[in-house]
């Protein structure tokens, strides 16, 4: 494999009414998951959600019927291995759809 290469690719969608979730759960001991794309809409309201490996927050201002459309190159690098990612989004954001691809 080349040095910087894809290793592995996942993907994780959730749908639902906002709260915190988890998109990733923690990867195996040395095992980091960098964030490559990430979709939000909500149907609802306005409001910001919040993309976190637990010790970097990205926040994300999601408008109503106009969804969050990131790729990120290079990826969102997790701060550290064997570390989950989670979305948080407000209770007034319902109908939350998410998308998302990593890399492991």
């Amino acid at each position: 494999m080349a040095q910087n290469a894809t290793r592995n690719v996942i993907t994780a969608a959730l749908t639902g009414t906002g709260s915190a979730a988890n998109l990733f759960a923690a990867g195996a001991s040395g095992q980091y998951i960098d964030i490559t794309t990430l979709v939000i809409t909500s149907s609802t309201t306005t409001a910001q959600a919040t993309l976190s490996d637990g010790t970097t927050s990205y926040v994300f201002n999601v408008a109503n019927g106009s969804p969050v459309n990131a790729s990120f190159n290079p990826p969102l690098k997790a701060a550290s291995a064997a570390t989950a990612w989670t979305l948080n989004a407000p209770s007034t954001m319902n109908a939350v759809a998410v998308a998302v691809a990593a890399n492991l």
